[in-house]
């Protein structure tokens, strides 16, 4: 486990689809914000106690649920350490593949109930869709991911 620290704000991204990139072109990127403390982990394990953080955000993650990244289990480390009435911020693309009905049912299933969405973006892709970026803002309700 990594030592408790005086922060309570957990930002999870991702900045690489694979974990061999995320190892250093992340940790090299987050230095340069000034940051002088990196844990560098999976969201799927995060190395910190139960109700750690008031808040979590999750940028630009859960979209990309495939073999390589478990969505599921990333909203429940989140859930996991975050304070009980703690607040999960999560940003993500609106398409086709990812909706926020899909979005929301797995906030939901990890006990987050998302109190608010706001569409800030709208951008269109080569295949000619409209991608929308939306942040969902939710709250703890109670321990839903006990079986991860």
């Amino acid at each position: 486990m990594v030592p408790p620290c005086s922060f309570r704000w957990l930002d999870v991204f991702i900045l690489s689809c694979t974990r061999r990139q995320v190892g250093s072109l992340g940790v090299h990127l987050i230095r340069q914000t000034g940051l002088a403390w990196i844990a560098l982990a999976t969201g799927e394990w995060l190395p910190f106690a139960d109700i750690t953080f008031d808040a979590v955000l999750i940028g630009w993650v859960l979209h990309h649920h495939s073999t390589d990244l478990d969505a599921e289990a990333v909203v429940c480390e989140a859930a996991r350490v975050l304070i009980p009435g703690g607040r999960l911020y999560s940003i993500e693309p609106i398409r086709p593949s990812f909706d926020a009905a899909l979005w929301h049912a797995l906030l939901a299933r990890a006990g987050i109930k998302v109190g608010e969405m706001y569409e800030f973006y709208q951008m269109p892709t080569r295949q000619g869709e409209l991608e929308r970026y939306a942040l969902s803002r939710g709250s703890v309700l109670d321990d839903g991911c006990t079986d991860f």
